[in-house]
């Protein structure tokens, strides 16, 4: 068996799978944060955020990567253009060709003709490596689309891991507990009384960010079949054959989404933080 008693659904659009992460908001985060242990957490979630990019972005990436090697490959000067130039070069020096000025001149014009004639056909070559004709090209090999199917499934799961264990290490430094998961009953009111009731809203207790969770508990729990608790509500992810379909949109969003959710935390906790430093 080789798993195509399943159908999936994966986007041939080549452009769906550029980069999602924001490199500008990184930066920003970088001139503002002072302390140590604030830089350490919020560096690991963008690490997280990075590899989840990159994860969704490596068939892209791929493309990328051929077609610049076909590129390097074709705009290099072939042995027939470099032999016709270095002849062209020394014509002079072959006194065993008897030719006159006026021959060598005309073996010249015609060997430089013939080179430029060769120049004219690299760059129409380079000119046909078109990165969505070969993705396109690629596409065709169903080993090729379970690659990409993959890929945005884990890409969206390191996407809300990496955004769970920063809730998590912002929860433990602030409130000073140990030992502390995730999972526990008195999460939402532990967040509220270390946060506030506004904060802990908009960075956890609410239905985006619980819904994102349930998608993630089928793709880790339920071998990314559609549960029970997601039958329940709109989750936007696409179902074939009972199992979730992620698609690079979904990722786009639930980055922006939780992006928006972290960067509200590390606000209203920069000032914390900064105290520890006085």
């Amino acid at each position: 068996m080789d798993g195509s008693l399943f159908q999936i659904t994966v986007n041939s659009d080549y452009r769906s799978y550029d980069q999602f992460i924001d490199y500008s908001w990184n930066e920003k985060l970088g001139a503002e944060i002072q302390t140590e242990p604030l830089k350490r957490i919020v560096g690991r979630l963008i690490l997280h955020w990075k590899s989840a990019n990159l994860t969704h972005h490596m068939q892209q990436l791929m493309i990328k990567c051929i077609a610049s090697m076909a590129k390097g490959f074709v705009s290099a000067k072939s042995s027939i253009q470099q032999a016709l130039e270095l002849i062209e070069s020394h014509l002079e020096h072959y006194e065993f060709l008897a030719l006159s000025e006026s021959q060598r001149s005309l073996l010249s014009q015609w060997i430089q003709s013939k080179s430029h004639s060769i120049e004219g056909v690299t760059r129409e070559l380079i000119n046909e490596v078109d990165e969505s004709k070969l993705f396109s090209h690629f596409f065709c090999d169903t080993d090729f689309q379970i690659a990409i199917w993959s890929g945005q499934r884990q890409a969206y799961s390191s996407l809300y891991f990496g955004y769970e264990y920063f809730v998590l290490s912002m929860f433990l430094h602030v409130s000073g507990r140990t030992n502390y998961r995730m999972t526990n009953s008195s999460l939402n009111a532990d967040l509220r009384s270390t946060f506030s009731d506004n904060i802990a809203t908009k960075c956890w207790i609410n239905s985006r960010r619980s819904c994102a969770g349930f998608i993630r508990h089928a793709l880790a729990h339920a071998g990314g079949t559609e549960t029970d608790e997601l039958k329940k509500i709109r989750h936007g992810i696409s179902v074939l054959d009972g199992m979730l379909q992620v698609m690079p949109e979904n990722n786009r969003n639930l980055y922006e989404l939780l992006k928006s959710m972290a960067d509200t935390l590390i606000s209203h906790c920069i000032p914390v933080f900064s105290k520890e430093m006085k």
